[in-house]
């Protein structure tokens, strides 16, 4: 038998695994792993079928405009904050499970689905970054740099506020995209809300208000490429979960067309059709493929080392085979 234990805060998991109370445990970020006893615990990354993008807000009064979107894709480096946040990890690694040079790795994310759920010749890429070509665009649709801030015509300046939750990977992931857009004369305002704060009602007073320019917010996507619920505009309501409020008749009518019941090679065509707008429109960018960090005692048997996860949760699919420890046992003749 197993026991499943639920605690409100990474700090009360890492205490559990200190204590010897559990002896595996998810849900925990990378910073909140290195604080796990490397002796007698070992770390298993595998990445899943979830993506962390920026997305945007195409109600915002800044945002409206494709162009000023266009030109913040062109400004974000996501190779640049993929390294990042795998510098800024702690080296919690034990000789016995990786070499040396040997990192944990976040796959990068150009498209609204994860790596291989569109598959043959034709799909689309997002552009290279480039920082002069996004700076040209803003200059082309009217907001110059003055004393070291883009505005418009009328002196006001391009502001945004950029709102995620208290996570160490995304609050990483948002120091280094801040940088690179500040960079380019956008001035910006975070917002990092904790959601085992009561008080912060993040879904209420956040998501469903759209109550930000920007979200630095992680999707499940899931084994199937079905999207629907993120980016047709009839979930951009307060209670969908549209957060970009993305409205494309073009993007509508392709995911309306692959979720019908349709050939899968039909599906694929119509997905790399939405893709190819949905790059075009710019209503978000993809940062990276997220990664499920799982902790387990090294005497434990658990997840195996080729496991596939399309979430966190499959890790759970093997638990037939999980042991706790194994020992000659005396047979009789």
């Amino acid at each position: 038998r197993f026991e499943v234990h639920a605690y409100d805060t990474p700090e009360s998991i890492v205490q559990a695994l200190r204590s010897g109370q559990v002896n595996a445990a998810a849900d925990l970020s990378p910073m909140h792993v290195a604080q796990a006893d490397v002796q007698n615990y070992k770390v298993v990354s595998r990445p899943v079928n979830n993506g962390v993008y920026a997305l945007f807000n195409n109600d915002s009064p800044a945002l409206k405009d494709k162009t000023v979107r266009k030109a913040l894709q062109l400004a974000t480096d996501t190779d640049a904050i993929r390294k990042g946040i795998e510098q800024a990890l702690p080296s919690y690694d034990h000789p016995r499970d990786r070499s040396k040079d040997q990192i944990l790795s976040y796959p990068a994310l150009d498209l609204p689905f994860t790596n291989g759920q569109l598959t043959g010749d034709g799909i689309p890429k997002a552009p290279a970054s480039n920082s002069k070509s996004a700076a040209d665009l803003l200059d082309s649709a009217g907001w110059k740099v003055v004393d070291g801030v883009r505005k418009n015509a009328d002196g006001q300046p391009l502001a945004l506020t950029i709102a995620t939750t208290k996570n160490s990977t995304y609050e990483k992931a948002l120091e280094i995209l801040v940088g690179q857009w500040r960079q380019l004369g956008v001035s910006i305002t975070t917002n990092i809300i904790d959601t085992n704060d009561p008080s912060s009602n993040f879904v209420q007073n956040v998501l469903q208000q759209r109550a930000y320019d920007v979200l630095l917010y992680e999707l499940s996507i899931g084994a199937d490429p079905d999207i629907y619920a993120y980016w047709h505009s009839s979930q951009a309501i307060p209670g969908g979960f549209n957060f970009s409020n993305y409205k494309n008749s073009a993007a509508d009518a392709a995911l309306s067309s692959a979720r019908s019941g349709i050939t899968p090679e039909l599906r694929n065509v119509k997905y790399k059709t939405f893709a190819a707008q949905w790059l075009d429109d710019a209503p978000a960018i993809g940062l990276y493929q997220s990664v499920a960090e799982y902790v387990v005692n090294r005497q434990v048997q658990s997840v195996s080392a080729d496991a596939t996860l399309i979430s966190p949760q499959d890790r759970y699919s093997n638990v037939l085979y999980w042991s706790a420890s194994t020992q000659s046992v005396y047979k009789t003749p």
